[in-house]
């Protein structure tokens, strides 16, 4: 039996999701650094809020709007990408149906 593709597009949306929704909450309730640690198993495992910057390992654009212009590319990055899969989810459906 086949499954729709698009459920998976909708759990990893969904993921997204509340991965920002945990990221706006850290960033309006804690303090960055040190001083808004927060301990989980004593001195072994504290979260910490800080910053990037830009991007991985810290490059950055160098204009004024760098992290926005990141944002909005990541934004379509994932739609292209979840819209991608879908594509060929449903390529290889055809695939099945025709016997090839």
């Amino acid at each position: 039996m086949l499954r729709s593709p698009y459920k998976y597009f909708l759990l990893t949306l969904l993921m997204i999701v509340i991965d920002q929704a945990i990221k706006l909450t850290v960033h309006f309730t804690m303090e960055p650094g040190f001083v808004g640690q927060i301990r989980i198993i004593g001195d072994f495992f504290k979260l910490h809020y800080t910053l990037n910057p830009g991007m991985a390992f810290g490059m950055q654009l160098g204009v004024e709007n760098g992290k926005l212009i990141l944002s909005i590319f990541r934004l379509f990055a994932m739609f292209g990408i979840g819209f991608y899969l879908v594509h060929l989810a449903k390529k290889e459906r055809m695939k099945v149906y025709s016997g090839a």
